[in-house]
């Protein structure tokens, strides 16, 4: 590390400012943020990056866009953009947290609460990240190196990834990075997903007479079985493996407990790999499905699953630049999905992930992240921005 200035001066600002590090996560976790409910962590990003001279001094250039904060780093054409996400899923059990989930708690060396790793972490860090860049582009005049980049704090992540096409209806990246919790590896990729209800429309009758009726719940049973089926039989497609289909929910529609119902409902959530689209899915699960019964309704657009190969410059500047850090692991891959699925998957525009924080942790009572992964998370946003302008 010590061989390379720019990593030095990183390593260096960030342990300067460990402990602001520590009280802003802590303070984004107190500020709760549930999907559609961003604004005031929208506010108080914005008030720091304008304010906070310690950390940009200067002018530094940040705007909102639909709710998404936008920061751009040496000028409106940078090369690469650094996404995050300001939502947050609710808490349903606060009682069962050890600590309170929105009081954002620092104890053993670790911020606690919702939100901390999924994805207030990722937040921070690439905050951080940006307010380094633009101290050392200002240095520039030294000699040291112009490494530009954008950073986006979007909304909505966790409902329907709607911030994000907002973000590139104003930023036009040539590569996008995914702050999400990976354990500090970096991801090439994760599946699709695509969520339906199947709406099966019957006939109600008195259940002494059965014959009377159209039992909506037998109707919807061929969906049931299909998705079991398509389970059971699907084929592994590397590197994501096989595709991945559950019904979720079923709900039937009767006026007592002795009337044949007139009406069920199941839900489908169904993740898709490379090379699936909505089109194909629907003719997998409901090719036996009669359409004049059935009413499907989508829960969200079609989220396409995407890879990036191997060799991709973008990849390759990744693994460097973790390399750099003395990180030698493997890509790897995501369970869920991200933005990717709108980055790369609907406009291909070359993605990868990495962030700090262990992906099991989210969403889960108890949600933590380690401070340590939030600070070398950041010296791995910066490295990677000055690798890619070397190669995009």
């Amino acid at each position: 590390m010590a061989t390379d200035p720019f990593i030095t001066d990183c390593v260096a600002f960030i342990g300067r400012h460990r402990s602001t590090i520590a009280r802003t996560l802590s303070r984004m976790v107190a500020i709760r943020s549930h999907s559609g409910e961003e604004r005031p962590l929208a506010r108080f990003i914005i008030s720091l990056v304008r304010r906070d001279k310690q950390l940009f001094p200067g002018t530094a250039d940040v705007s909102i866009v639909r709710g998404n904060v936008i920061i751009r780093i040496g000028h409106k054409r940078a090369p690469i953009l650094f996404d995050a996400h300001l939502d947050t899923v609710p808490v349903a059990d606060p009682d069962h947290w050890r600590h309170p989930p929105f009081a954002g708690h620092i104890a053993g060396g670790a911020v606690h609460g919702r939100g901390s790793c999924d994805d207030k972490a990722s937040v921070t860090a690439m905050l951080f990240a940006a307010a380094f860049l633009h101290q050392h582009i200002r240095a520039a005049a030294a000699g040291r190196e112009h490494c530009a980049a954008t950073f986006s704090f979007s909304v909505n992540e966790e409902v329907s990834l709607g911030g994000v096409r907002d973000v590139l209806r104003v930023v036009s990246p040539r590569a996008v990075v995914i702050g999400e919790p990976s354990n500090l590896r970096v991801v090439r990729g994760h599946k699709g997903k695509w969520a339906f209800r199947a709406v099966f429309s019957g006939r109600s009758a008195h259940a002494s007479v059965p014959e009377r009726g159209d039992n909506a719940i037998y109707r919807a049973q061929q969906l049931v079985n299909a998705v079991q089926r398509a389970a059971m039989h699907a084929r592994p497609v590397p590197p994501l493996g096989r595709p991945v289909c559950s019904v979720t929910g079923i709900e039937s529609q009767s006026n007592s407990v002795n009337t044949i119902p007139s009406r069920c409902t199941v839900t489908v959530d169904y993740r898709s790999v490379v090379g699936e689209t909505e089109r194909s899915v629907r003719a997998r699960l409901l090719a036996g499905v009669p359409a004049s019964r059935c009413r499907i309704e989508p829960l969200h657009p079609f989220l396409p699953a995407w890879v990036l190969e191997k060799h991709h410059p973008l990849l390759v500047a990744a693994l460097a630049a973790r390399r750099a850090v003395g990180d030698r692991s493997p890509a790897v891959r995501w369970p869920f999905c991200t933005n990717g699925s709108i980055t790369m998957g609907m406009h291909g525009i070359p993605t990868i992930g990495f962030g700090p924080g262990d992906p099991m942790r989210a969403h889960t009572t108890d949600e933590s992240v380690p401070l340590r992964e939030v600070e070398e998370a950041a010296v791995g946003y910066a490295l990677l921005a000055r690798n890619a302008a070397h190669v995009l």
